[in-house]
């Protein structure tokens, strides 16, 4: 069986390259950062930068598209995932150790 949580970060990140060790590392002391007894506020999540959001923002858009905040909509839905009930998040699988 397949996580919801696991098949929707995937869905979100599908074309995104994988972080290099340094970049994840640098993402795990961001994380850590801001961090309260290892859980994130939306807020911080949000505002936290990840290894997706330069490649995501680059993505060209279309003239006849609308322009929408892809990279924080992405990183909403991420949130709203992967939260605990108490709307905090623990990191995620790829980022905790």
């Amino acid at each position: 069986m397949i996580s919801y949580k696991v098949l929707i970060t995937y869905c979100a990140l599908y074309d995104v390259p994988l972080p290099d060790e340094l970049t994840l590392e640098a993402m795990k002391e961001a994380y850590n950062a801001v961090a309260v007894n290892g859980c994130v506020k939306k807020s911080d999540f949000l505002e936290m930068a990840c290894w997706f959001d330069e490649y995501i923002a680059a993505e060209p858009m279309k003239d006849y598209c609308v322009f929408f905040d892809r990279v924080k909509l992405i990183k909403e839905l991420l949130y709203k995932t992967n939260k605990e009930r108490r709307d905090v998040m623990k990191p995620f699988e790829c980022v905790s150790n």
